[in-house]
């Protein structure tokens, strides 16, 4: 009596886990399409406060932004002024960036599920 009911309860647990997995499967795949970010280039100049090598030739750069201008092009900007960011850059810089000032065009780059902001062009201006 006693092994029948451990079974009926291992039963029941596997009919409960599959039924989970296959909700979460179903839900996931019953959410709409991935949409890609806007276009949202700006060119900013900041001071930098944080350089890192991250992955082979990519850096990241932590940026006090000073001033933001959007490019005609793509007018939107999700970059303001004062704000401290975080982005991804290929550029070829030295270590003794930090501290000094950069002007760089600044896109978002992804959809809604994965999202990166990287700098391109990158200038350095000096302190």
């Amino acid at each position: 009596m006693l092994y029948q009911k451990a079974q009926w309860i291992g039963l029941s647990l596997a009919v409960l886990a599959l039924l989970v997995i296959s909700g979460c499967i179903y839900a996931r795949s019953s959410l709409p399409p991935e949409a890609p970010i806007a276009p949202n280039a700006s060119v900013i100049t900041g001071r930098v406060l944080q350089y890192q090598v991250t992955l082979g030739d990519q850096k990241t750069l932590t940026v006090e932004v000073l001033t933001v201008d959007s490019l005609a092009a793509e007018p939107l900007s999700f970059v303001s002024t004062g704000q401290v960011i975080e982005a991804i850059t290929k550029a070829n810089l030295s270590t003794d960036i930090v501290g000094q000032r950069v002007r760089a065009t600044a896109r978002w780059t992804g959809d809604e599920w994965d999202q990166k902001l990287w700098l391109y062009d990158v200038e350095v201006l000096g302190p």
